[in-house]
């Protein structure tokens, strides 16, 4: 194995996504045998990762188990739905606010106006209880104690006349102040009538105020309820969202997975684009470039170890050597030989 790495080469070729593969041997047909029987057991080993036989199985289980979560989650989401009766919380939601910001004008019209109505009894059952003579010329719009008031001004008015002019005990101006007393007991005792109409209006507005009270708190609670809603709603929503996108992959992917299957294994994914063939010569030795170079890189290296070895002796090599160097002179010298030394 590693003598085959060693002499296969890989090399990606520019702007394209082909590889271009040669193995190098001294034996160009086993060379040619092995990177050919090599290419078709990668093909197939490559096709059976992509692809393995458990694929579709695997691919199919997946989406059951999405498509039973998916039914689960919408079964929540209508049981959620037919908890609060509402297809859209969030509508119902802006639409009982509007009508809780009415209710909650209307409520604080009727405490303005309950306090005004308690404020007024109040008033009218202090007149009442007076001893003076009142006429209750402050009440409007109520007829018949208007014209008793107009009455008993007009009797009142002649009995002053009359003490003008009389002594009180005439029978006269004693005639008028019954009549008066008569007309003012008359007209306290329909105003009696009258305060209690307008205390059942007040109690009447007392209801009212807490009906719109027991309203306005039945829109809050239902707007919680909804708005737990929207946000279970919206949480389902990503859920099922999910689960749909999940489950459709997956079928789609064991689709894809069946027709990899009836697809030949060769052209899964890769392919071999030609056979494996020989080249046009021997990779190595070239001749016409090491011829060359081998000249070239012989002289360089024998003029590198001639001048180290020139440069490195510092023996004397002729006589005149040993004057110039010693400062001595030379006599004579006699011829080293080999032979002689032999």
């Amino acid at each position: 194995i590693y003598k085959v790495k060693g002499h296969i080469e890989a090399v990606s070729l520019s702007v394209s996504n082909v590889i271009g593969i040669s193995y190098r041997s001294k034996n160009p047909d086993y060379a040619k045998i092995l990177l050919s029987t090599l290419m078709d057991q990668y093909v197939t080993y490559r096709a059976q990762i992509y692809n393995p036989s458990e694929e579709e199985v695997f691919f199919a289980d997946q989406s059951r188990n999405f498509e039973k979560s998916l039914s689960a989650k919408e079964g929540e989401m209508i049981v959620l739905l037919n908890e609060t009766k509402s297809a859209n919380p969030q509508r119902e939601i802006d639409s009982n606010l509007l009508i809780k910001n009415d209710l909650e004008r209307l409520q604080q019209q009727l405490k303005n106006e309950a306090i005004e109505k308690k404020l007024y009894i109040e008033h009218l059952e202090k007149v009442i209880n007076s001893e003076n003579i009142e006429f209750f010329s402050f009440i409007e719009n109520n007829m018949p104690l208007n014209n008793i008031g107009l009455s008993l001004q007009r009797v009142y008015g002649n009995w002053l006349d009359a003490l003008k002019n009389y002594r009180p005990g005439v029978a006269n101006v004693r005639g008028l102040k019954k009549e008066v007393g008569k007309i003012s007991q008359t007209l306290k005792t329909e105003v009696e009538t009258y305060k209690g109409n307008q205390v059942n209006q007040y109690r009447i507005m007392l209801k009212k105020i807490a009906n719109i009270e027991g309203e306005i708190e039945k829109i809050i609670e239902r707007n919680i309820k909804l708005q737990v809603q929207v946000l279970t709603s919206q949480k389902l929503s990503g859920e099922i969202e999910f689960l749909r996108l999940s489950r459709d992959t997956f079928t789609r992917r064991k689709e894809e997975a069946r027709m990899n299957r009836d697809l030949n294994p060769a052209t899964r994914y890769i392919r071999i684009l030609s056979k494996a063939f020989l080249s046009s010569g021997p990779v190595f030795p070239q001749p016409v470039k090491v011829i060359p170079m081998g000249i070239l890189i012989g002289f360089i290296l024998g003029c590198s170890a001639a001048f180290l070895k020139e440069y490195f002796d510092h023996t004397f090599k002729k006589p005149r050597d040993v004057e110039i160097y010693a400062g001595v002179p030379v006599l004579f010298s006699i011829p080293f030989d080999k032979k002689d030394r032999a």
